[in-house]
C-alpha cells in the first residue's frame, strides 16, 4: 500500500463563480473518504480557473468550519508566472496565489506547451520559483501521438524530465516535487493509456530520476493523467509505480469524481494484499 495516493482534478477553463458553489455544495456534501479508509492516505486537490480560486476558498473554509474538522481538500492553480512581479500583462503571480491560500500549482500541462507554446526551459523556472516559494508543483510530461508512433517517448520524456532535474537538483525543497504522467494523445480523447501503459512510462521516468544524484535517494510521487474515468481508476492506482490521477473532464461531475476518488483508494488498499 502506498503511504498516500493523490486525486487532482484539473478544470481547465471551466467553472464559473456560480457553478463552483453549486459544485462543492453536491462534492463536500458526500466526500467522506477519510471515514471510509481511516488508514489510507488520500490528498485531495482540484485545481480551479484563477477566477473560481476565491470560491473555492470560501466554500472549502465554511464546509469544514460547520464540520469542526482538519480541511481535507486543498486547492491550487493551473499556471504561474516564475517572476515575483513586473510587466507580465495576463499574467498571475506566486504572491497572488498565496494571497489566495493555494498549495499546489500545475506546470508544464500539454496544452500549455502545445497550444502556447511553454518550454522546457520557462517551466523550470516555474518549477524553481514554485519550490522557492513552498508552493508545491506539479510537473506534467508526455508525448504527443506522432511521438509514440515514431518510437520518440523515451527520448521526449527523458528531455522534459531532464530539464526540471537539472534545475532542481541542489534545491533544498527538491523532494516536493510531484511528477504527472499525461500522453497528449490520451488528452480528452477518450482513449487512455491502459494501466500497462502508463506503468512503464512511470517506471522508465522514475528511472531517468534515480540517475540525478540530486533525486537519488528520493521517493518522489508519479501520477497519471489522461481520460482517467471511474472505469480504470482503480486498476492505475495497482500499478507499482502510479501513486495518483490527474482528472480532466471528469473531475468536473462531483459524482464521477468522488467515483474516482473511492476506486482509487480500493485500488491502493487492494495493492497491499
Amino acid at each position: 500500500m502506498k503511504d498516500t495516493i493523490y486525486v487532482f482534478g484539473n478544470w481547465k477553463m471551466n467553472m464559473t463563480e456560480k457553478e463552483t458553489s453549486a459544485y462543492f455544495e453536491r462534492f463536500l456534501s458526500s466526500c467522506c473518504v477519510a471515514k471510509r479508509y481511516p488508514d489510507c492516505g488520500c490528498s485531495v486537490v482540484v485545481f480551479p480557473p484563477y477566477t473560481s480560486i476565491p470560491e473555492t476558498r470560501n466554500c472549502l473554509e465554511r464546509h469544514y468550519q460547520r464540520q469542526r474538522v482538519q480541511c481535507l481538500v486543498e486547492y491550487g492553480a493551473q499556471d504561474v508566472h516564475y517572476a515575483q512581479q513586473g510587466a507580465y500583462t495576463g499574467e498571475i503571480s506566486l504572491p497572488m496565489l498565496h494571497e489566495l491560500g493555494c498549495t499546489w500549482v500545475l506546470l508544464g500541462h500539454s496544452e500549455r506547451r502545445h497550444l502556447f507554446d511553454e518550454t522546457d526551459e520557462s517551466i523550470s523556472q516555474k518549477v524553481c520559483a514554485c519550490l522557492d516559494s513552498g508552493i508545491r508543483p506539479v510537473l506534467c510530461f508526455g508525448e504527443t501521438l506522432d511521438q509514440r508512433e515514431t518510437k520518440k517517448t523515451q527520448e521526449i520524456v527523458t528531455r522534459q524530465i531532464t530539464s526540471v532535474l537539472s534545475a532542481t537538483e541542489n534545491h533544498p525543497e527538491r523532494k516536493r516535487l510531484v511528477f504527472a504522467y499525461e500522453p497528449v494523445w490520451a488528452i480528452g480523447t477518450g482513449r487512455a493509456a491502459t494501466p500497462g501503459d502508463a506503468e512503464e512510462i512511470c517506471g522508465f521516468a522514475a528511472g531517468v530520476l534515480k540517475q540525478n544524484v540530486g533525486y537519488r535517494e528520493l521517493t518522489i510521487p508519479f501520477l497519471y493523467g489522461g481520460s482517467v474515468s471511474p472505469a480504470n481508476a482503480k486498476e492505475l492506482l495497482l500499478q507499482e509505480h502510479i501513486s495518483g490521477l490527474l482528472v480532466g473532464g471528469a473531475s468536473l461531475k462531483p459524482d464521477a469524481f468522488l467515483e474516482i476518488i473511492d476506486r482509487a483508494m480500493e485500488g491502493n488498499v487492494e495493492s497491499s494484499r
